[in-house]
């Protein structure tokens, strides 16, 4: 175990808030498996070693909880399933899990094409095009039509720019140590209500609209209105706006900035872009490549995992002991913050040769040989392991495929290197630009 120490009352606090990547990575530096420093007044120990990891996030889970900073995520997520802990998270995991099985995700698959189709055949023949923005407007087109039969069209541009403003000004909640409360009405605090209204307003329309009409649909709007539990008792309207809100951002968020990081990694090493367009040629037959097609292009999926090994969305997982607690040698406080970071672990030099570089060939058919369990985890573990794990797959390989197959990309600044921005989600801080041409 190594100790960072600190002389100042802030202890690592402003070097964490100043970069925590770079910061995490000093941790790696160590080459202990265990950094403990503090944050302001707060203990906090990172964990990097697979055995303890899978400890915290499966075997000992339920001597664990949410990082309570991460309530900063409630006036927008309330007890959704991100946010909720047990016995409700179990309970409202058991209610969405059904509409992510691989039946329901066959069905999605023929509307993922449809919307692609759409809306690539509004691009033009040659032009300039910012491809995270793309990315977000077409996978929150996607989970709106898929998972609540709505269509968001109108409103998805100011929806774009409400969800990023609002992930923002939370992140900066969250590592911040003197924040204004809520109630108080600063210009934060009042742009992040405007920011959750706007949010409101689009979720509660797909709602409402639902209720109107009282149509039946197979998606999972309706299994959230008409699920019961033990008692009979439907949700309250309050946890089904929470449930929708958190699928909807959740579920194009973690996407589109996956596939972002993805088409960067493609351009910058031509000989996998080439590699990949031939085997979407050889495969596709139509503009949009069909389910039966992505479970052929085995480098296409190489590719995507490999690409979330180095820029995993989901970059960090806080949990709190809610007792003392042993986990291995390590004594773990009740309250201490523990830090699990799979975008450190997916960089580990033990386990990963020449861990900085976009290696695809690391994969075999979607599967990472000769590491243990919890070293690689782009999807959390445990019983809060991402829910939506399989509908991310398919969508992001239909789209991709989509693009390779109908377009020609190259960077717009061929020196651009992006910077990451390690939000909620870790994105690309200015996006994604590139010259897209046509290629029939």
């Amino acid at each position: 175990m190594y100790h960072l120490k600190s002389r100042t009352p802030m202890g690592q606090l402003n070097s964490f808030r100043k970069d925590p990547l770079a910061f995490l990575e000093r941790g790696l530096d160590t080459g202990e498996d265990v950094v403990r420093f503090r944050l302001a007044n707060k203990r906090v120990t990172l964990i990097m070693d697979p055995d303890l990891i899978k400890q915290v996030l499966v075997v000992k889970e339920d001597a664990f909880q949410r990082f309570k900073p991460y309530k900063e995520l409630a006036p927008l997520l309330g007890q959704g399933l991100l946010l909720s802990e047990k016995p409700l998270h179990k309970q409202q995991r058991k209610i969405v899990q059904p509409s992510f099985t691989p039946r329901h995700i066959l069905t999605y698959g023929e509307e993922m094409r449809r919307k692609t189709i759409d809306s690539l055949r509004g691009w033009g023949k040659k032009e300039k095009r910012l491809l995270s923005d793309d990315f977000m407007s077409l996978t929150l087109e996607i989970i709106a039509s898929t998972m609540f039969g709505a269509d968001v069209l109108d409103g998805k541009e100011q929806v774009g720019r409400s969800l990023e403003e609002a992930m923002e000004l939370i992140t900066k909640r969250v590592r911040s140590f003197f924040k204004a409360p809520k109630f108080i009405k600063t210009k934060e605090n009042q742009q992040f209500q405007k920011a959750i209204d706007t949010l409101d307003e689009v979720i509660m329309k797909i709602i409402l609209n639902r209720k109107k009409t009282g149509n039946r649909s197979n998606d999972l709007l309706d299994t959230l209105l008409y699920s019961q539990d033990s008692e009979g008792h439907r949700m309250s309207d309050r946890q089904l706006r929470d449930e929708v809100m958190t699928i909807f951002l959740a579920g194009h968020e973690t996407t589109a900035t996956a596939l972002t990081w993805t088409m960067y990694l493609l351009l910058t090493h031509p000989e996998s872009y080439l590699k990949l367009q031939a085997e979407v040629d050889e495969l596709c037959r139509e503009e949009v490549p069909t389910m039966e097609e992505i479970k052929e292009m085995t480098f296409m999926r190489d590719v995507f995992l490999e690409s979330m090994r180095l820029y995993p969305p989901a970059w960090l997982i806080n949990r709190m002991p809610i007792e003392n607690i042993q986990v291995g040698d390590v004594g773990l406080r009740t309250g201490e913050t523990i830090m699990i970071s799979p975008y450190l672990m997916h960089r580990h030099p033990a386990y990963f040769d020449n861990p900085e570089k976009f290696i695809p060939a690391r994969f075999k058919q979607g599967k990472l040989l000769n590491v243990p369990d919890f070293v690689y985890f782009p999807f959390g573990g445990g019983s809060r392991i991402c829910v939506g794990k399989h509908f991310a797959m398919t969508e992001s390989m239909i789209l991709l495929g989509a693009l390779i197959k109908n377009f020609h990309f190259t960077l717009s600044d061929i020196e651009y290197i992006p910077e990451k921005f390690p939000l909620v989600t870790l994105r690309m801080k200015d996006g994604l630009l590139v010259h897209s041409e046509r290629r029939f």
